[in-house]
């Protein structure tokens, strides 16, 4: 019994440390359940909606995504910053309206290079 609870012991903080930060708990009676930094990396959820929006930023063409700050609540997205024209910043909030999980965009923050 000693050697089972050592092994498990063992085993929960080895897959811990390398499961990039998300750890799982189990015991020999409980199977193994997620934290909330792995629940939030769910399609659909706010953490994962930021996320992707972020990533499809910075693989667009001709957009500074560094320049845009991109939060969701409940899979409503605001974003603010500035861009060089028009163009850029209704591209950015296509981009960000083609997300899974988004219910609506908000884009009032997002401004035009004065000059």
């Amino acid at each position: 019994m000693k050697r089972k609870l050592i092994f498990t012991a063992l085993g929960g903080a080895v897959l811990a440390l390398g499961s990039g930060g998300i750890a799982l708990a189990s015991d020999a009676t409980n199977p193994p359940t997620m934290s909330m930094s792995q629940n939030a990396a769910k399609p659909g959820s706010d953490a994962w909606i930021t996320a992707r929006i972020k990533t499809e930023l910075s693989t667009a063409r001709d957009i500074a995504s560094a320049d845009i700050n991109v939060t969701t609540d409940n899979g409503v997205v605001m974003l603010s910053g500035k861009l060089d024209n028009q163009r850029q910043v209704k591209e950015t909030v296509a981009i960000a309206k083609s997300v899974k999980g988004v219910r609506r965009v908000v884009s009032t923050q997002l401004k035009v290079h004065a000059g």
